[in-house]
Parts: C-alpha cells; structure tokens; sequence
C-alpha cells in the first residue's frame, strides 16, 4: 500500500501558521481539446482521453500510477474518505489515478473533468499549492492541448469551473472562536469575498472538530496568483482571531477550559468506545489545550494524524483487530495515537 496515496503529506509541527492552519489543497481541472466531456462520452471515448492523460503522466520523471481497480477496496475508501478522489470514482471499475509524492500531487482522468490534478501542503502555503499544480500543469501541457476559449477560459461541464479551472482552500482548527461565539463573524470577510466555507453551519458556532474548510474557486477576472494571495490574507486573519480567542478564554474561564481538556484527556485514555464525533471533539480539545500550554506533545502533526485515524478507513489502517465493533477499535486506536500525549504538570491530578 502506498504511503503517500494511504496518509497523504505529513503534517511537520513548524507548518507554516501550524498552530491554526492544518492545511492547504489545490484542484486544478482540464479538458481535452476535441474531446466531449466525460458526461457525453462513450466507453470508447473514456478510454482513448485516459489514454492520453496517462502516456503525458507518465513521461514526466518521479511520477507513479495505478489502474483504480488494482488497488485493494481499503485503498480506494482511504482515498475517498481523505477526498483525493470523489466517492463515485473509487467504484469506477476504469479509474486511474496517478501520483508524484515529491510535490504532494495526484491526478485522475475522467473524473468529472478529463484531467483533475490536486495537491496538498501543510499548514498556511495556497501560493505552494498553487505552484504545484501550475507546474504539473506544464508538464502534461507538453503533450495535451486543452480545451480553451479566448474570451471564457479553460471549459469544462461544470459551468462554475469555466476560467482558470482552479480551487484552492485552506483547513482552519477554531476552537477558541466557536467557543467564544465568534465564528460567524470572523467568516463574514471570506463571505463577503465571494469564499465558501465548508463544514457544518458556521451560524451554529460548531463543526466536526472545530475545523472549517475556506474555500476559494479562481475567478476568471483575476490572476489565479492574487487568488492565492487573497485566500491566504484572509485565511492569515482567520489565524489571528483565533489567537486572540485562545488567550481570552485562557484569561476568561481557566477552569472551565481545564475541565473540558481535562474531561477530553479522560476519554483519550479510558473510554471503552467512541463515537467519531466525540473522539475527534476531543482531539480537537487536546489540541487546543497544546496551544495553550496545559497539554504536551498534541501538536499540529499528531493532531492531523489522529482525525485521520478516526475514520473507518484510518481504523482499517490502523491494524486494530476487525473482531471488535468500530466503537471499541476507536477508542484503542485514539489511546494508541495520542500515547506521550500529557496533561501540563504543574496542574496534573489537581
């Protein structure tokens, strides 16, 4: 099984605006010149597009790929559940995907798109993202031309796409914002500039594990680099609200940030079963307790690993005995994850 396809980029603790920002992701979507859409398409036409995006793929030096159907059913879950590949495409017995591990990009063919190429950084860094893609762009560009107007851009079956063909977005973890109330207001400059936020209602003040998702579709008016720019100033100020917000409830409710840490702690440690929500609520508290100085060793990286872990697909990998429900497989595996993981010293057992 590969390492990269199965876990992704690792998460270092010195990613840039690591303490909030988990990480950085790039689409970047194309379409053949002179071939229909993959909607309008036969069978034989699916092919000979995949054909073509394969031969340009694998000309290029340090890249990898593989028939969909040759890798195990687990692999392809993996890949659905950490969105490197839609979930209808992991059922599609003709998929393919490819991968270059040294720029953290993998690219499919058919998708929705004739070529759909992505990447993903750590921390704060859509202009690396963004580089990646362009030069993975260039290379297939060598053998490929795409589908092009002069007037709207790169064409594609999504109407929302047409122009740069280009989505960027960064994963934010605001716990001390949500706590605090303050999310919906702090969105309100990604809003007003046209972003999305993806999670569960910002109204509500929660998400699964406080992380949201800015998301940032190119538009066509202005360069895709000051896109980046803009994603990455607004993300910047998403990270410093959330700062101030951890010290304020520092400041604010010491004991009762305590408790929850506390209480967090706990189920890491003994819980007998766990739900996915609450186990990664609780990673999301370790974490926020890290941050502020009353947890060690739950930095940003052990943090991204172990929201992996908690899925289905990150409990299959995880090698925890199948024979038991998924309730108890996750409680081991979150106990397993967070081992070194402690409470701050000075306020241990009090």
């Amino acid at each position: 099984m590969n390492e990269f396809l199965a876990r992704g980029c690792p998460v270092p603790d010195d990613a840039p605006s690591g303490d909030v920002a988990l990480r950085s992701a790039g689409l970047l979507a194309r379409n053949l010149e002179g071939e229909p859409f993959v909607w309008r398409a036969d069978e034989t036409t699916r092919a000979r597009a995949a054909r073509l995006v394969e031969s340009a793929w694998s000309r290029s030096d340090g890249t990898e790929a593989s028939a969909l159907s040759l890798l195990d059913p687990l692999m392809r879950r993996v890949l659905a559940d950490r969105d490197a590949i839609s979930d209808s495409y992991s059922h599609d017995p003709s998929g393919w995907i490819g991968w270059r591990a040294a720029r953290s990009t993998w690219i499919t063919s058919n998708e929705t798109d004739h070529v759909r190429v992505r990447c993903e950084r750590p921390g704060l860094d859509p202009e690396g993202v963004l580089a990646a893609l362009e030069a993975e762009e260039d290379g297939l560009a060598r053998s490929l031309l795409w589908s092009f107007d002069g007037r709207f851009g790169f064409l594609g079956p999504d109407p929302s796409g047409i122009g740069h063909g280009i989505v960027l977005s960064v994963s934010l973890h605001l716990p001390a914002l949500a706590m605090t109330l303050a999310v919906e207001r702090e969105f309100h400059e990604a809003l007003a500039a046209g972003m999305e936020i993806i999670g569960q209602s910002p109204e509500a003040g929660s998400s699964t594990a406080s992380v949201w998702t800015v998301a940032c579709r190119c538009p066509p008016e202005i360069p895709p680099a000051a896109a980046a720019g803009r994603l990455r100033a607004i993300c910047g100020n998403l990270a410093e609200a959330e700062r101030s917000a951890r010290a304020l409830l520092g400041q604010r409710d010491r004991l009762g940030l305590e408790d929850a840490i506390s209480r967090a702690f706990g189920l890491s440690r003994y819980a007998r079963a766990l739900r996915a929500e609450e186990a990664m609520e609780a990673a999301s508290f370790l974490r926020l307790g890290d941050a502020l100085g009353l947890v060690s060793g739950m930095g940003p990286g052990r943090f991204a690993a172990s929201l992996r872990g908690l899925t289905g697909s990150g409990l299959s990998l995880s090698g925890m005995a199948s024979g038991q429900s998924e309730a108890r497989r996750r409680a081991l595996a979150f106990a397993a994850s967070l081992e070194g993981v402690s409470l701050a010293q000075e306020w241990h057992g009090v």
